[in-house]
Formats: C-alpha cells, structure tokens, sequence
C-alpha cells in the first residue's frame, strides 16, 4: 500500500508539472523551441542512487542499474522503493575502519540513530523478537564488566545483508536476516545483518562458535574445551576414569 501511495503521488506531481508545460517554449527572439524531453525522460541527469519516473529523478533504485557499481538494488517490504546499498557491507575493528558518522560496535559500521529518533522507552529484546527500533535498526545493549547486566541500549542502523546474503563475521559473527527461501530470521526487521548473533557455526568468526541450544537465532561466544566423552575407564588419559552418569573422563579422586 505505501509504495502505490507513493506511485500515485509522483504521478499526480508530474502530471501537474505537465500542465504548467506545453513542451514548446520560445527563444530570445521569440520562435519557438521544442523542448520535448529525450526518450528516457530524464536527459539522465539522475545520479546514483536515483531512478527516472515520469520525467522526475526520484530517490530510490528499480534495478541495479539505478546504483553504483559497488552497490546492489535491495527491494524491501519495509521499505517504499528499492535503495541502493553496498554488495558487501563493511566490517571494522575500529571507529577509524567506518565513515564519520558511524561508530563501529559488534564487528560492523553503526550509525547511532540521533536522540529525537529514538524511541520514547529505552530499547529491549522482547520474547516475541520485537526491540522498539525501526526495521532497519536493532537495538545495541550495553553490558556491565560481568556482562550480567545492561546498562544502556539504544537503537543503531546496522548495514544491509550483501548481495549474496552474507554478513561481516570476522570479530564478533553475524547473520543476514533475510533467509536463503526467502523467510526472515526476526519477522518484524528488514534485509538487515544481525550482529553478533547467529545460526550456526559459519556465522561466527574463528575462535568462537554458535550458541543456540534450541536451534534457532544465537549468539557467538569463545569455543570452550569440553573433555572427552567416554564409556569406560579404557577411553579416558593416565589419571583419568570415566564417570558414566555424564559421559565425562573426570579426575580419578580414590
């Protein structure tokens, strides 16, 4: 509904800009000059991130040709036309990897959203996957040093899934919303890359692996040395005896 809305408002625009313009005009001596508009209607004077509809440039993309070279058309259901984004979104280490007006925060280039626009109510995880933010935002949460706590949140823009459907993972994982079938991870977001979470292990960097004991979206944290499993003492190392109730090699403590 909201992109025929905005169809039809373009179109309403152009035609009014139609009526004002007989398509001829006259020159400094008074013949006249016909000033029909060139076959793509827009003389292409539309730049990058922009696409010609009814004589007008209007921001948003149709296709890829509408974007730079580095960029890919990303059509939405949140959003009302295509726009253009970056075929593989950016990952940092540091602020100094991102643009100025991005800060890096769990592994990729976020653009705080500015005070007035965030939500009256401090941002939050809730069960049903919703976080207050927009589509295209998640909410950030800031821990304490026990990492029990949260301290602050806000709400941030996190970048575009890449063209392929993948996502910085390289310092804390990622995962790209938007699912190979076509479903979404969280229902209420866009194409967007979910930081620091995950799906499995290809969604986290080495060095860690994916926490998500019920199969669906987790978190990446350090991989943990786990003993070997056993069955009898005859499987476990000089020292060791196998404790059958949990299947571990434990300390041998007679």
């Amino acid at each position: 509904m909201k992109k025929l809305l905005a169809v039809l408002f373009v179109l309403v625009l152009a035609v009014g800009i139609a009526a004002c313009d007989s398509g001829d005009s006259e020159d400094d001596n008074g013949d006249a000059v016909n000033s029909e508009q060139p076959t793509d209607m827009c003389g292409g004077l539309c730049v990058d991130g922009q696409y010609c509809f009814n004589g007008l440039c209007v921001n948003g993309c149709l296709s890829g040709n509408d974007c730079a070279s580095d960029q890919y058309c990303l059509d939405d259901e949140f959003a009302i036309h295509g726009k253009c984004v970056p075929k593989v979104p950016q990952g940092c280490t540091s602020d100094g990897d991102c643009a100025v007006t991005q800060e890096c925060k769990k592994g990729a280039c976020l653009a705080p959203v500015p005070a007035a626009e965030q939500p009256d109510a401090d941002c939050k995880w809730q069960s049903d996957m919703t976080d207050g933010c927009e589509a295209t935002h998640l909410c950030v949460e800031k821990y304490d040093d026990s990492m029990e706590n949260v301290i602050s949140s806000e709400c941030s823009g996190v970048p575009a899934c890449g063209d392929d459907g993948t996502c910085p993972v390289d310092l804390g994982g990622g995962v790209c919303n938007l699912k190979a079938d076509g479903t979404k991870v969280v229902p209420t977001k866009s194409a967007i890359c979910l930081m620091g979470m995950c799906l499995g292990a290809d969604d986290c960097p080495s060095g860690m692996e994916c926490l998500n004991p019920l199969g669906g979206l987790g978190a990446c944290i350090p991989k943990m040395d786990i003993p070997a499993g056993c069955e009898s003492d005859d499987d476990c190392d000089g020292g060791l005896v196998c404790n059958t109730m949990i299947g571990q090699c434990v300390p041998d403590m007679f």
